[in-house]
């Protein structure tokens, strides 16, 4: 975890933290703009959104 780890230098840190954010963090997430698809599925969905489903109202 980045929050117990000590570093030598702000490049050891900011290179870590960079990691972390776009590597782990932000392909894990679902992204409102992708749908609340996570990266990953928005890619092996050949990068479109699934159809969003509407409810009809009688």
């Amino acid at each position: 975890m980045l929050y117990h780890k000590k570093y030598k230098t702000r490049e050891d840190a900011h290179r870590d933290i960079f990691w972390y954010i776009e590597v782990f963090y932000n392909r894990k997430r679902r992204h409102q703009a992708l749908g609340y698809l996570t990266p990953a599925e928005f890619k092996r969905n050949g990068g479109k959104l699934f159809p969003i489903k509407q409810t009809v109202q009688s």
